[in-house]
């Protein structure tokens, strides 16, 4: 693994460049009520990229990397070391982490195929399928429960026929379907309730949600997270014609509108109290996006100054109302950014490229994701809080 270095963002009230020769120190802007960004360096496996997707209670981190080989691989950092897990299907599948250091990722099987895998007590799990030749994770809870969508067949694939899974404890379970060919798991809570999506017939699909084994219908959305206490949030599709962000809440769903002047809404994130981050988009084709935050029944944009055209998503919203996600500086450049629960916006900054990428965050408000190197390279990044002005590294 590539060595690991801890450098500091600049404590300046707009974009300029940091000072220190010492290390590749980025740029970044402290927010309105004094926060600033640590940049700590996680390396790689060896090889030129590396990317962390998930953060735990432990501050310990799973993500994926290039190995010196090139090939790319699982990894989880522990805070000082990165282990290799083994190998992942594709450089661009998520890797989910519990709080217990549970990794769960698709791989490739023996034979190629595409397999969901637990790494779990020093071991990497195959998990099986539910008959056919593949299985994909989607997610993983703190209890091991993972949750995906698996073939039935041999003639199913990962596009069609497939069936919403539940594994647990060597044992997976179909979840099954409303009547049509196929079903996919999008998310599951610490109580094992599952939420994703089920073909009614050749045509059309509801959102469900799958508890004490039974799949209830809950109507025509999308469904993208679900918090502790059940709250389900997504997107009511509307093809052609306005789309929303939605929340199922005991029974109901409740259409979040949009911002004034918006033509549509798209739901992302849910936290433990029930705020809901998400965009809001000016047209059909979402070009123009404004963040936004709902909580107690009402919408409001997150760093509504930001310019068109440069598009910013929501990636996930903590249990204090940070919500992190990317947006472009320029044209061809994007960045990690954080939004405070004021609604003020601030970039991530990088190890000298000009390129960041936030992935997720934890409850202290740490970051974890990817950043450019000056050569080029992107390596697995943490972003660390801290709420007085951060002293630049000196050199020895």
């Amino acid at each position: 693994m590539k060595a690991r270095s801890l450098v500091t963002l600049c404590a300046a009230a707009t974009l300029n460049a940091c000072e220190s020769p010492a290390v590749m120190a980025p740029t970044a802007a402290v927010s309105s009520n004094g926060v600033s960004y640590e940049i700590a360096d996680l390396g790689t496996l060896g090889g030129a990229a590396a990317f962390g997707d998930q953060i735990n209670v432990l501050g310990h981190v799973a993500g994926r990397s290039q190995n010196a080989a090139g090939e790319y691989r699982v990894f989880l950092w522990d805070g000082s070391v990165m282990q290799d897990l083994g190998p992942i299907f594709s450089c661009c599948s998520k890797v989910w982490l519990n709080d217990n250091d549970q990794v769960a990722w698709t791989g490739p099987a023996a034979d190629g195929s595409r397999r969901a895998f637990l790494w779990d007590n020093g071991a990497a799990r195959d998990l099986g399928t539910l008959g056919g030749t593949f299985s994909l994770v989607e997610a993983v809870n703190n209890q091991g429960q993972v949750v995906g969508t698996s073939g039935v067949d041999s003639s199913t694939t990962p596009w069609s026929g497939g069936h919403a899974f539940l594994w647990q404890d060597g044992v997976i379970t179909d979840l099954g379907t409303f009547g049509g060919a196929s079903s996919q798991a999008t998310a599951i809570n610490d109580k094992g309730q599952v939420v994703g999506t089920s073909a009614l017939d050749s045509t059309s699909s509801h959102a469900f949600l799958w508890q004490d084994g039974a799949m209830t219908d809950l109507g025509s959305f999308s469904p993208k997270a679900i918090n502790k206490a059940g709250w389900i949030v997504g997107t009511t599709w509307n093809p052609g014609n306005p789309h929303y962000a939605t929340l199922w809440r005991e029974g109901e769903l409740v259409n979040l509108g949009t911002l004034p002047g918006d033509f549509g809404s798209v739901g992302l994130a849910v936290n433990a109290r029930g705020e809901i981050a998400g965009i809001n988009c000016q047209e059909l084709g979402c070009d123009e996006r404004h963040p936004f935050v709902w909580k107690a029944g009402k919408m409001t944009a997150l760093a509504p100054e930001y310019p068109f055209p440069y598009w910013q998503v929501v990636v996930a919203i903590n249990g204090d109302g940070l919500v992190i996600g990317n947006r472009r500086v320029n044209s061809h450049t994007s960045v990690g950014v954080v939004w405070e629960a004021n609604g003020v916006g601030q970039n991530l900054g990088t190890f000298g490229g000009a390129q960041s990428g936030a992935l997720d965050i934890d409850a202290a408000g740490t970051v974890v994701g990817w950043a450019e190197t000056a050569s080029g390279e992107h390596h697995a990044a943490l972003w660390r809080r801290v709420t007085t002005p951060a002293i630049l590294a000196k050199k020895p």
